[in-house]
This record gives C-alpha cells, structure tokens and sequence, in this order.
C-alpha cells in the first residue's frame, strides 16, 4: 500500500503520469477555436481525473484585451470539455507576430 502511495507521488511530483493530453487532439481544439493564430508551450500534470494544464495562445495583437480574454475562455472551456479530467487550464495571452 505505501509503495503504489509513494509511486503514486513519484510520477505526479515529476509530471510522468500516463495523462489523455494528446497533442494532436489539444492541437485540434485550440487551433479550431476563433481568433486563435497561434499556440506553443502546452503543459498537463497532476493525476488522471484532476489535471491541470496552461497554454500560451497567440491572438491579433490588434484585439481589444476583452476580446482576447473572451477567446482564452472559449480556449479554456473546449479544453475541459475534450480532455476528461482537465480540472484547471492557465490560458497566457500573447499578440501573434
């Protein structure tokens, strides 16, 4: 029992756990979500049913900030929805170049 704790915890602390954060499939929903150009830097951890993830995505740098927060929330909630377990996602805006 404390073994499978510690190994547990081990791959948790070293973001190795086995998580569905396909990149094709996270490629998929944020480059089909309007008013996003761009995306790098996809990061996923914690265990199976309570991931937590953050992304940068590029939008037109001409965007008014609203604009650009309602896009990183739509972001956001597709996210949540394709991936199953995906507790918390950090959407970095930044203007594509």
């Amino acid at each position: 029992m404390g073994v499978r704790i510690l190994y547990e915890a081990a791959q948790v602390l070293t973001d190795s756990m086995n998580l569905p954060c396909d990149p094709t499939l996270i490629r998929a929903v944020v480059m089909d979500t309007p008013g996003v150009a761009g995306y790098h830097d996809f990061r996923c951890r914690g265990k199976p049913g309570e991931i937590f993830a953050d992304i940068h995505i590029a939008v037109d740098p001409a965007l008014p900030v609203a604009r650009a927060h309602e896009i990183s929330e739509e972001v956001e909630r597709r996210l949540k929805e394709a991936v199953p377990g995906l507790a918390e996602v950090v959407v970095h805006i930044e203007p594509d170049d």
